[in-house]
């Protein structure tokens, strides 16, 4: 098997499941951040998302590639594992929900993947998932959330500069709302081990809702 093709199996079967030496959820985790991009109008119509995986998953990721390959030939594969990856998290909604006011709305297919890694050897997956139709933060709030819908993968905010504002966005709030589990719901992912498939509604009960509101 090629290395590539290696990374890319890798990366698919991390996003949706199945790597881990623990035998509790969640397996791993992704550090979240996200950028609102704003059109002239001030309407928001993107949310260009990073996701900084642990270190165990890049190393997961990274088994195989030639440390000596040549940075051009090693960031063209790293392109092409990011797009696979996200062809495979598309199926899921790219683990992501958004709201304007209390209705849902549809986002497009997610554009622009790519995958790199920091002076940490952490990889990042970007990629920016644009709305199907620009939404006016200051008539109701936008809100969102990532999550994996099985709670395999825990994303939550980074703890700093998780949320930037690019294009607008002069007189708008932002706040995270932390998850507040029900403890049975804590106890219930704890014992669930590696081979178990859990409830796919168990991950939303450990979301993190983010929100933007503008003034008119």
């Amino acid at each position: 098997m090629s290395r590539i093709r290696a990374l890319i199996i890798a990366l698919g079967v991390w996003l949706l499941g199945g790597l881990s030496t623990t035998s509790a959820h969640p397996h791993s985790w992704i550090d979240l951040r996200v950028i609102v991009k704003f059109n002239e109008n001030g309407e928001i119509t993107a949310l260009e998302q990073r996701w900084l995986m642990d270190p165990f998953a890049s190393a997961l990721w990274l088994d195989g590639m030639d440390r000596d390959m040549p940075e051009a030939a090693r960031e063209e594969k790293l392109d092409q594992a990011a797009a696979e990856a996200l062809e495979r998290v598309s199926r899921h909604d790219y683990f992501t929900k958004v709201k304007h006011g209390d209705e849902e709305i549809p986002h497009a297919k997610a554009r622009n993947p790519k995958l790199e890694s920091d002076q940490r050897q952490r990889l990042q997956l970007q990629f920016e998932l644009v709305l199907e139709e620009p939404v006016d933060p200051g008539k109701a709030p936008l809100r969102y959330a990532v999550y994996d819908p099985t709670y395999y993968i825990e994303i939550l905010h980074a703890e700093s500069d998780s949320i930037r504002l690019q294009g607008g966005g002069l007189h708008c709030d932002l706040h995270i709302d932390s998850p507040s589990p029900d403890p049975q719901k804590v106890a219930y992912a704890a014992s669930l081990g590696v081979d178990v498939q859990p409830d796919r509604d168990l991950g939303q009960h450990f979301a993190e809702w983010a929100e933007i509101s503008c003034a008119q």
